[in-house]
């Protein structure tokens, strides 16, 4: 996440794990530039480096706390293996060098199979930064092998060889070819569409298993084979339509006038998705509709996405009332498919050998995202196939995600995280177990179903942690598979990572739909502060004042602005909106404006301080009303609590559970004395609303008069 202040005006380029990152980015790269370098490689983000005399560069912590502070020097990043006094390299933990060393061989075998045909406008910029990557990787090499005549030292040493030998004099002569380095070097395999992840998959582990639903095991080519049979149906549907092929010149909150939206209508599983992988195949973006959510809704989305073509089956139109889609929806769709009857032929459908690698395909629309809506109109978010590649390169090595795998799918197709549960996975050729709706919504059945169905990841909010936490034992000796949490949506809680980090690797994960489900990480133990730690590799992050656009001190709180490949094209139709929150800074190129306060402390860790509007005055005190919530959710017999503000200006608790109301005063006062609350009212737990990521929806609840005042003013 953000780097500000000095630091942000100082180019660190360091090494952790399987990637190559730099920290900080000099002020006159422009974000995309940055992120060109940044995406070389990708991993686990490394450790956040402090405006403090000594640091961590190969992810042991923070250089004041971790067991190697006393070694790590800023004018040689190497000696943490090493004894102070001297420059003679000593393994003090040779099965840490051992795994380094394999993570920058790896990395290495990356680079070289970086495409040839890259051009940028910051070609200079991007030589030189490329240059010290690789002198420093040769360092790194020497160090790791002890011998300039290793094969690892070699392989550095050529790399930099290699760019030295670009042949760009300039600033502006461009490298030849075909499309922009932000959207290529980050992408081993170089898929340039989405769904071409499940052909890569077919090919090389055709057999394996890809999708679990219920009793039911699907293989990779068996999936490859029915998004063909959805393909070849859907095709002819599209030439029957006669609709635009050229692209045209697209504003940033319009598509262009050949990328043509399919709106999937299916419950969640292998059809629907085998039918969104035909949709991105066929060239299309896709948008996928939660069943279980009310028409007005779909209709809503129609009007703005204005789809050719909808995928749906029978059976779902006539459970949800669709019969006459004319009627129900108006214009469009104008052409309706039915899943079933696409598929009677998907065991003949003969899947492409390979992925086709069209770089056209990178810069397309890959898939809408609407936005839950909970504070007003949905807007539609316009995702590009090289900012959804991006991210599951990024997210399955920052999770430690691997072929062996069994990564639950338990989000909605409606919510961009299904993005990193379904391609995430199959980017890591791992197994994806669809989790049914009944069980995911219970926190016994779904421990019971975590421990049965052997799941080793799973991405989740922590309130639904919390739920299951509550309904027995979540240790690792009751559920022994489960090693990977990646916990976002919502702020993640001390009693969370209590229950649920020991044993396991907990990330701590943020991002809005905005720049593509998820720009920075942090790995998560207790006992140690919860922050959502920095950027994930192709990340930039600012903490600004929203006003001057000014970058905020190391401790000021500022409004938090994102750059890089993973910012969203815009929203579709909303210009205003779309001018409003995606920026032309002067210095940083291209930024999102989240919308969250942030900070940025004395390691480089951002700390989250919720919502813009979410701060508000009580009686002339600022306070914070999700820190409010967050504390109140950390007490034992809390199952959900929402706070607000009334219209004359009391502080007021919604609460389900079974603390007491003296618990909830006390905990509320602790956070400081305008934390005052006037009323607490309970609320049963199934008149709460939560959307289809999970969370909770605000202002669902009316403020009646409560049942239970302790503290009126």
């Amino acid at each position: 996440m953000a780097r500000t202040g000095l630091l942000s005006k100082v180019l660190l380029v360091c090494f952790a794990g399987l990637m190559l990152k730099p920290c900080f980015l000099a002020p006159k790269l422009r974000a995309d530039a940055a992120a060109a370098m940044l995406a070389a490689a990708v991993a686990a983000p490394g450790a956040a480096v402090a405006e403090v005399p000594t640091f961590s560069f190969f992810g042991f912590g923070s250089g004041q706390s971790d067991a190697y502070s006393q070694n790590d020097n800023p004018i040689n990043p190497y000696s943490q293996f090493s004894d102070g006094s001297d420059t003679v390299y000593k393994a003090r933990n040779p099965d840490e060098v051992d795994r380094r060393k394999k993570a920058l061989t790896a990395a290495l075998t990356r680079f070289e199979n970086t495409p040839e045909y890259i051009k940028t406008k910051q070609a200079q910029a991007l030589k030189g930064n490329l240059l010290q990557a690789g002198g420093s990787m040769k360092q790194d090499m020497i160090y790791f092998s002890g011998d300039e005549g290793s094969a690892a030292y070699t392989k550095a040493r050529e790399f930099s060889q290699k760019v030295s030998t670009l042949g760009v004099d300039g600033g502006n002569k461009q490298w030849a070819a075909a499309q922009e380095v932000d959207g290529q070097l980050c992408m081993p395999g170089h898929e340039t569409n989405l769904g071409e992840l499940l052909l890569t998959a077919a090919a090389k582990k055709g057999e394996g298993v890809c999708l679990e639903v219920d009793t039911a095991c699907y293989t990779f080519a068996q999936v490859a084979r029915m998004a063909t049979a959805i393909r070849k149906v859907l095709r002819k549907a599209l030439q029957s339509l006669e609709l635009p092929t050229e692209p045209g010149s697209p504003e940033a909150h319009r598509r262009r006038a050949d990328e043509h939206v399919v709106t999937i209508v299916l419950d969640r599983g292998v059809k629907s998705i085998a039918a969104v992988h035909a949709v991105m195949l066929e060239r299309c973006a896709y948008n996928a509709f939660d069943v279980a959510e009310p028409i007005e809704k779909l209709r809503t989305w129609v009007e703005v996405a204005r789809p050719p073509v909808m995928i749906s089956s029978a059976g779902v139109l006539k459970r949800l009332g669709l019969t006459d889609i004319a009627a129900s929806l108006g214009e469009f769709p104008r052409v309706v498919l039915d899943v079933d009857l696409a598929l009677k032929k998907a065991e003949e459908a003969t899947v492409p050998t390979k992925a086709k690698h069209d770089p056209d395909d990178l810069d397309r629309l890959a898939y809408l995202i609407f936005t839950s809506g909970s504070t007003g109109k949905p807007k539609a978010v316009m995702i590009r196939h090289k900012s959804a590649l991006n991210v599951v390169r990024i997210w399955g090595n920052y999770v430690g995600l691997s072929s062996q795998d069994r990564f639950a799918q338990v989000a909605s197709m409606s919510w961009d995280v299904h993005i990193i549960e379904v391609y995430g996975t199959m980017a890591a050729m791992a197994a994806s177990v669809t989790c049914p709706d009944l069980v995911k919504k219970s926190g016994p059945d779904m421990v019971s179903w975590l421990k049965e169905r052997q799941i080793s990841g799973m991405s989740v909010v922590p309130s639904h942690l919390r739920t299951m936490s509550a309904a027995g034992e979540v240790s690792t000796n009751a559920l022994p598979h489960l090693k990977i949490l990646d916990v976002g949506g919502e702020a993640l809680g001390a009693d969370v990572v209590d229950a649920w980090a020991p044993g396991r690797r907990l990330v701590n994960s943020y991002g809005p739909s905005e720049i593509s489900v998820v720009c920075t990480g942090a790995y998560v133990t207790p006992g140690e502060p919860i922050t959502i730690g920095g950027p994930l590799p192709t990340y930039s992050c600012y903490i600004l004042d929203p006003k001057t656009f000014e970058e905020k001190s190391q401790g000021e709180q500022g409004v938090l602005f994102v750059g890089g490949i993973g910012l969203a094209r815009g929203y579709l139709e909303e210009e205003e909106k779309t001018r409003s929150k995606f920026l032309e800074h002067p210095r940083l190129g291209r930024v999102y404006n989240t919308g969250d306060l942030a900070s940025v402390d004395n390691l480089g860790r951002i700390n989250y301080h919720g919502r813009v509007d979410w701060q508000v005055k009580v009686r002339g005190v600022r306070i914070e009303l999700e820190a409010l919530e967050q504390a109140i959710a950390e007490l034992a017999g809390v199952q959900h609590c929402e706070a607000r503000v009334s219209e004359d200006q009391r502080l007021v608790l919604l609460v389900s559970g079974t603390s007491s109301e003296a618990e909830l005063k006390q905990k509320a006062l602790s956070l400081g004395r305008g934390y005052v609350l006037s009323q607490v009212k309970m609320v049963d737990s199934g008149d709460w609303k939560f959307n289809a990521s999970g969370k909770l929806l605000r202002n669902a609840v009316p403020l009646e008069e409560s049942r239970s005042a302790w503290h009126r003013r």
